[in-house]
């Protein structure tokens, strides 16, 4: 044993004290080591139990404690002599002490005590606990004082005699002093160093102690509360935390509906004590460290069911998806674990086993768990029954990457999975209200401002979620508005939002105004030139369409005219937003929405790019008189899809080769051009010179950005012959084709192209600019001087642009809910008049008052 103390700046001394040496050292940071060698020395103590018990001082009161354990222990001697004198003590110690017993001892020479007489001491002991409980902490004390240097048989007989002390420790943990409390807890921690050192009994100190322990439920909250601190010390991967884990399944037996509901609570408040201190990473926190040692434990607790699944099966769905692949392999494997078992438990309640049915498909989607897609989308490289349980230094070593790695479709793949899996038991258990348990839960962690969170947590509801109104939208749209900032890494976590937003689109009634709104947030999205926000953008615009499409809200009107009307409350900041891009939908609003739908084709995910040009299909035939089959017949609300599909999409094309229209006695066109696209080489078709030239800014913006061959055939041949229909305003298009042509001439080497390219520049050539009619800046004029730049691979978007959007969000949100308040984590003050933006950042984080809907109960507590 030694003692390390501080001996002036800079040294330290450690002494022996057994030894009485003294030795000195020096270090810069020797305040440093000193702490550390005395944690050290404290944590080896706790792990002595016998050495630290035989250096207590003895007092009066804990000499019937320390004769009663010497009775009983001595009973179960080998030698008979020795157990006729531990019976003589246990008699005289009864006597001395008027202990309560209703056997009568009789002290005699001419006693024969059996070998096996372990049921004759389990009765005294029992009967003594029941009566004398007051002598419980200084018994029990006084047993573990000298464990371990007792025989295999005599750990097992007192393991045996001491189990009925043990729940008597309930009434010193709640009931007594301070000091009493405070030596329970010492019993406590030599009891867990017991079980860690005592490989051999490990199993019976599991069921003779903590077993016995876990049938007191005050008793057990106190342990359990212990336990954690405990594990926090040791971190994650020590073998003492699984030790722990491991005993807290072991308080489970008696009392599995406690110790479940208390490991569930923790991790629950904890996590949704996280927003007390933001992070953009859940690691980051103060509270990882609980978090993880939760985890452990629950994870000990999901096998067989000691989780109670049927009460808590949406709280450990929520769990798992807030907290999958996340942190070092340990704590990964660990939260696949708990799904794993918590299915396996779901599969084994009598009401899902007892149908053969839905019992077969439980099996399938705990099979499904298994497969290793669903190990990557948990973040695990190997299998995770066997890493869950084999902590070390690589299974613990936290990623220095602190970003959320797993992907949006990951966690909605995860979400989907457990979704099914509980609309299949649902019906078989109908009381269980699981799914408004975890929508609230889910609608809880959602609102409140916790970047590590919010995202998935807007995924899981988007998932989930079963009713949607204008009240759940609004505060969906606050958040928005609270992540928006001009820090790319902030701008990135609003897809999730946006995801969100689109399904609970689908989830609304009648809410036509709101949705209308909700188009022009869509828009906002796309104009900001972020890939990933564009994606998440189109989607929501389409869930617009699709929501207005669906209640025949087109049938008389078009898109702009049921659309347009929403924009004037909110025309200021919109104009900005228009204006910053330099696409007008005041100009004209479906050659802007073409404009901004065309950049999805160049998006580098394929999904997207087929994603826009589904929905320009879509809105093609809505634009269109008789739908798709009439697509040849031009229009001025249809041109604009047209546009944007026509270098894009073969089906189309083939459709305006089959049409043969009719052509004014002015109008000369070539053979070939008639026979291919008359329709779109028409000024009957297409009267309106600003419509010719929208409709040619289109195409040349998209040729001008293409890289393939066919495409730039395509173009440079329709445009070659639009240049003779179109002459009055094909001046504008050359002057945007003129650097683009110059390559061209100099680089390609189709005759097509060239062909197309000379007839061009000839026509300019000829042209009269001084009896033009429309002037050069008409593009610029009109509001469309951004389409060339805008149709071109995404890059970092605009900060001025995202903060003109929170604008436009910050006002169409007090113009939907005036009560509702500005941000709890930053408000925005901006000067749109006066060219000025300022941005300034408080922090609130106090609880959002509770609401109710008709399929979701009011908010309370996070636990019932």
């Amino acid at each position: 044993m030694c003692q390390v103390f501080a001996e002036g700046k800079g040294s330290l001394v450690v002494r022996l004290i057994e030894g009485g040496q003294l030795v000195k050292f020096t270090s810069p940071d020797a305040e440093l080591v000193v702490k550390s060698l005395n944690a050290a020395v404290s944590t080896w103590q706790n792990q002595q139990p016998s050495r630290y018990m035989s250096e207590r001082k003895m007092e009066p009161k804990d000499v019937p404690g320390t004769f009663l354990n010497l009775a009983l222990l001595n009973l179960g001697s080998t030698e008979a002599s020795l157990r006729i004198a531990a019976y003589k003590l246990l008699s005289a110690v009864k006597d001395a002490f008027h202990f309560q017993i209703n056997k009568h001892l009789e002290c005699s020479h001419e006693l024969c005590i059996p070998m096996n007489s372990a049921q004759f001491v389990l009765s005294i002991s029992e009967e003594l606990a029941g009566t004398e409980a007051h002598l419980t902490v200084e018994f029990l004390s006084e047993v573990v004082a000298g464990f371990q240097h007792y025989t295999v048989p005599h750990k097992q007989l007192c393991l045996a005699y001491m189990s009925p002390w043990i729940p008597n420790l309930a009434h010193f943990v709640y009931n007594e002093s301070l000091p009493e409390q405070e030596k329970v807890m010492r019993l406590i921690n030599l009891l867990v160093a017991l079980t860690m050192s005592e490989t051999e009994m490990y199993p019976l100190i599991q069921t003779h102690v903590w077993s016995r322990m876990g049938e007191e439920p005050d008793l057990t909250k106190k342990v359990l509360d212990h336990f954690i601190k405990l594990g926090i010390i040791e971190g994650v991967g020590s073998r003492k935390l699984e030790v722990l884990a491991d005993t807290t399944a072991s308080l489970a037996l008696s009392c599995d509906s406690v110790v479940a509901k208390e490991i569930v609570k923790k991790i629950l408040l904890t996590i949704a004590h996280t927003t007390d201190a933001p992070v953009s990473c859940l690691m980051q926190s103060v509270l990882w460290p609980e978090l993880v040692v939760l985890l452990r434990f629950l994870l000990a607790l999901s096998f067989n069911n000691r989780i109670n699944v049927v009460k808590y099966l949406p709280d450990v769905f929520f769990v798992v998806v807030v907290m999958c692949a996340q942190g070092p392999p340990l704590v990964r494997a660990t939260i696949h674990g708990i799904a794993l078992n918590t299915v396996q438990a779901l599969a084994s309640v009598p009401s899902v086993f007892g149908n053969a049915e839905i019992h077969k498909s439980i099996s399938l989607k705990l099979a499904e768990l298994s497969h290793p897609k669903f190990y990557m989308q948990f973040g695990i490289q190997t299998s995770p029954s066997v890493s869950s349980y084999q902590p070390g230094p690589q299974a613990t070593r936290l990623s220095q990457d602190t970003k959320d790695t797993l992907s949006t479709a990951a966690i909605i793949s995860i979400s989907q999975y457990f979704l099914e899996i509980l609309q299949m038991c649902s019906p078989y258990l109908p009381n269980s209200g699981w799914l408004v348990r975890w929508q609230t839960l889910v609608r809880r962690t959602a609102l409140h401002f916790n970047p590590a969170l919010q995202g998935r947590s807007f995924l899981l509801l988007g998932v989930i979620c079963t009713h949607a109104d204008s009240k759940l939208v609004t505060r969906t749209l606050r958040v928005l508005a609270d992540m928006m900032s001009d820090k790319h890494d902030e701008i990135m976590s609003l897809e999730p939002v946006v995801i969100c937003l689109t399904q609970l689109v689908q989830l609304l009634k009648e809410e036509l105004k709101l949705v209308k709104h909700l188009f022009w947030v869509a828009v906002g999205l796309l104009q900001l030139g972020d890939s990933t926000l564009y994606a998440a953008g189109l989607g929501l615009l389409e869930a617009c369409v699709k929501f207005m499409n669906q209640r025949n809200v087109f049938e008389n009107l078009s898109l702009s005219s049921v659309v347009l009307p929403a924009r004037r409350s909110q025309e200021f900041s919109l104009n900005q937003m228009d204006k910053e891009v330099a696409i007008s939908f005041n100009s004209d609003f479906h050659f802007a929405l073409s404009t901004l739908l065309y950049k999805g084709f160049f998006h580098p995910l394929s999904t997207v790019r087929t994603h826009t040009q589904e929905l320009l299909t879509t809105l093609l035939f809505i634009h269109t008189p008789g739908g798709k089959m009439n697509v040849q017949c031009v229009n001025e609300n249809n041109l604009a899809y047209i546009a944007a599909l026509f270098p894009e999409s073969d089906i189309l094309r083939e459709q305006l080769k089959d049409v043969r229209t009719r052509r004014s006695a002015n109008e000369e066109i070539s053979s070939e051009s008639s026979v291919v696209y008359s329709s779109l080489l028409s000024t009957t078709a297409i009267p309106e010179q600003k419509t010719q030239t929208l409709f040619l800014l289109m195409l040349a913006s998209a040729l001008i950005q293409s890289q393939e061959d066919q495409k730039v055939k395509l173009l440079y041949k329709f445009l070659a012959d639009a240049s003779e229909i179109y002459s009055t305003v094909f001046p504008l298009i050359y002057g945007v084709l003129s650097e683009h042509m110059a390559r061209t001439l100099q680089q390609s080497q189709c005759a097509l192209v060239i062909g197309a390219v000379q007839k061009i520049v000839k026509l300019a050539v000829q042209f009269d600019r001084e009896t033009a009619i429309v002037r050069p800046t008409f593009i610029k004029d009109e509001g469309f001087g951004g389409v060339v730049s805008y149709f071109s691979p995404f890059v970092k978007q605009c900060s001025k642009q995202t903060l003109l959007f929170k604008h436009y969000l910050d006002g169409l949100i007090h113009e939907l809910s005036p009560e509702e308040k500005f941000s709890h984590h930053s408000r925005s003050v901006l000067n749109m008049r006066d060219a000025s933006i300022q941005v300034t950042v408080t922090s609130m984080f106090g609880p959002h008052r509770s609401e109710s809907s008709s399929s979701m109960p009011e908010e309370g507590s996070m636990m019932d």
